[in-house]
C-alpha cells in the first residue's frame, strides 16, 4: 500500500501502481485538490486537502510507503500528526 501526497497527471501514481502489484493487497491512494486520473482497480483519488483526509479514506491499514509528490507542505503536516 502506498500513500502519495499530491498526484497532478498521474506520473508517480502510475509507477507506484507497478511496483505493488507483486503484494498481497495492492492498493495506491493518491490525495490531491485537484481532480486526478483514476489509473487502474488499486488506485484511489481523494480529491481533496491532506489535512481533510481521515483514517477511514485511506482503508484503515498502515501503509508501506509515503510519497510527498508536491502537495501543500502545512496539509501535509497535520496529516502527519
Amino acid at each position: 500500500r502506498a500513500l502519495e501526497l499530491g498526484g497532478l497527471g498521474g506520473f508517480s501514481a502510475r509507477t507506484l501502481l507497478e511496483a505493488v502489484q507483486c503484494t498481497r493487497q495492492p492498493a495506491v491512494y493518491t490525495v490531491d485538490l485537484a481532480p486526478v486520473p483514476v489509473l487502474g482497480r488499486h488506485h484511489r483519488v481523494l480529491q481533496k486537502g491532506a489535512e481533510q483526509v481521515t483514517a477511514a479514506d485511506l482503508g484503515g491499514e498502515p501503509f508501506g510507503l509515503l510519497v510527498l509528490d508536491c502537495h501543500h507542505y502545512p496539509a501535509t503536516k497535520q496529516l502527519l500528526k
